[in-house]
């Protein structure tokens, strides 16, 4: 059986807790986060050379270890988390995983950025992060998904 998760809001912050703990991410497939953010208490710093400097491993995120399909969504009229909140995130993650902006897709008033390709992560991460010009945040239907 495959395993996904859903958060939303706080939701997703708690989504983005249990994505990044390689002994929970193991048993999922995929997590979908909407409208939040990934905590700055679970992100590494980087040194000049752009290598993790891991306070304790076990507050900070294992991108390594990140589900293969991690899909965020938000709008930019978002009023629950601010969508700079949410870039920051999708941007950390792509980083720190090694990935790749590997397409964008525009449809209508609303943008798929997808990264992969990333060296840092064990599962054959993709990330999809789709998000909403003008509008709150949106989940993408079957016709959308194959575009």
């Amino acid at each position: 059986a495959k395993v996904f998760l859903f958060g939303y809001s706080g939701g997703a912050r708690m989504a983005w807790r249990l994505a990044c703990d390689p002994e929970i991410s193991n048993l999922l497939d995929g997590v979908s986060m909407a409208a939040g953010l990934l905590p700055t208490s679970l992100q590494n710093d980087f040194d000049e050379d752009e290598k993790f400097i891991a306070e304790a491993e076990s507050s900070s995120c294992r991108v390594d270890q990140l589900p293969p399909s991690v899909v965020v969504l938000h709008g930019d009229l978002d009023t629950t988390t601010n969508v700079e909140f949410a870039n920051q995130s999708i941007e950390w993650v792509a980083r720190s995983a090694g990935c790749e902006l590997t397409g964008v897709r525009v449809i209508g008033n609303e943008i798929l950025e997808e990264y992969s390709n990333c060296t840092n992560n064990d599962r054959r991460l993709i990330l999809s992060y789709y998000r909403r010009v003008g509008g709150l945040h949106i989940t993408p239907d079957k016709e959308q998904m194959q575009r």
